[in-house]
């Protein structure tokens, strides 16, 4: 029950975001990117990430900022920022949006 690989992205917003990916066994189907809850980190879904990955999606998660590794200066631990965090957790989650489709086009 683990991730695969383990990487850090610079976001727009200044957070450096933790994400897991599972890869898939064998040829990917499709991608899941997983968001997780509030006082969450993405550990947390290894198991659920293990059970795709065996049925061919590959997955990616991370952590939000302010949640588990993801390092952000404007967010201390259990929320998302000093000021406009909810616009900063969606940038986010776009930037790791961005980085799934540059490195899996087509799929």
């Amino acid at each position: 029950m683990s991730f695969d690989q383990q990487l850090v992205l610079r976001s727009p917003t200044g957070a450096e975001l933790n994400l897991s990916v599972k890869h898939a066994t064998g040829q990917p189907r499709a991608i899941v990117q997983i968001n997780h809850g509030l006082a969450e980190h993405a550990a947390r879904y290894a198991r659920f990430a293990d059970f795709l990955g065996a049925r061919g999606y590959l997955v990616y998660a991370h952590d939000h900022r302010g949640h588990g590794a993801t390092k952000a200066p404007d967010a201390p631990p259990g929320r998302f920022a000093d000021m406009d965090g909810g616009a900063k957790v969606i940038a986010d989650v776009a930037a790791v949006h961005d980085l799934i489709a540059r490195e899996q086009p087509g799929l």
